[in-house]
């Protein structure tokens, strides 16, 4: 006698919903169980479970080349599986190997998110994946405290200002909008509500798929690595690594240290007592020196040689 239809629809949905809640995958066991007239009904890896007379064990090959078994197992004293059990039995294993499939890649799809949450986890700052439309696709704890802080620009707080603007330009740098991906960071200013921070951005390299499937898009989604850092202790810094590498002035490390710290050219020359010229000629020399040719550069640098934790 043929399976009903109804009940095979059942069947699939019961499988389906089983591969994230374990008691809907039990009751499809078990109402396979009742169908066979079977005292049970199991799936198992790599050996069928049972090999008595009342057992009928039935292969289940998957993708990837591994197979599992249904197996039924009645009590002792019933009656043996007959071939039409196994016929009936047999045309449940499309339901079954379509379920295992899809649990095949809802598990790699969950390997890959931790694998990647581990990643972003190793940053010691706020880190997240991030959209061309600056959506948070995926965040360490930091980095999600961070979104729903009055320091973030992203997110719900996205801002329409002239940060919100820079940091648009930005992203869709280093998401390859119009141009070939490239790193972009930018400084945020401090304000009553929020210390100074660069924002560094780096372009994603999707063609694995390993982050892409991980963040919920399709691989060739376009995406960047947003790690926000304090600039406090930035300037001295800086001013050290920079002096060495680079071989820098005396004056082009103090303007340095200020354009890091967080001053325009306009307030570094207040602070360092020089005219604006003189400044000027100190950015060019640093510019030179260094292979840079914008301040953003300059900055984006820094965040990157500069290990600076970031501060609450």
């Amino acid at each position: 006698m043929p399976v009903a239809h109804e009940y095979l629809l059942r069947l699939s949905t019961q499988l389906n919903e089983g591969i994230v809640h374990p008691q809907r995958w039990n009751e499809a066991l078990g109402s396979v169980a009742e169908l066979m007239d079977a005292e049970s009904a199991v799936v198992t890896e790599d050996s069928p479970h049972g090999a008595g007379a009342n057992d009928l064990c039935l292969p289940i090959e998957t993708d990837d080349g591994d197979v599992m078994y249904l197996s039924l197992h009645r009590s002792p004293d019933s009656f043996a599986f007959q071939p039409a059990d196994v016929a009936r039995a047999q045309g449940l294993l499309p339901y079954f190997r379509t379920a295992l499939r899809l649990r095949h890649h809802v598990r790699s799809l969950q390997a890959r998110h931790h694998q990647a949450a581990c990643m972003l986890d190793s940053f010691d700052m706020p880190a997240l994946l991030l959209d061309p439309n600056g959506q948070v696709l995926l965040s360490n704890v930091a980095g999600q405290a961070w979104v729903h802080s009055s320091s973030s620009i992203v997110g719900s707080r996205r801002v329409q200002d002239a940060d919100g603007i820079r940091f648009r330009q930005c992203l869709r740098a280093a998401c390859g909008q119009g141009m070939a991906p490239q790193g972009a960071a930018m400084q945020l200013r401090a304000t009553e509500n929020r210390p100074a921070q660069y924002l560094v951005l780096s372009p994603v390299q999707t063609e694995t798929g390993t982050l892409a499937d991980a963040a919920g898009v399709a691989s060739a989604t376009p995406m960047a690595m947003l790690v926000v850092r304090s600039t406090a202790s930035y300037d001295n810094r800086a001013g050290r690594l920079f002096a060495e590498l680079f071989d820098l002035t005396p004056a082009e490390t103090r303007l340095l240290r200020r354009l890091v710290g967080g001053d325009s050219l306009a307030d570094a020359a207040r602070h360092l007592n020089v005219q604006m010229p003189t400044v000027r000629t100190h950015l060019q020399a640093i510019f030179r020196k260094t292979d840079t040719s914008r301040q953003s550069e300059l900055l984006s640098l820094a965040a990157t040689l500069v290990d600076t934790p970031y501060a609450e």
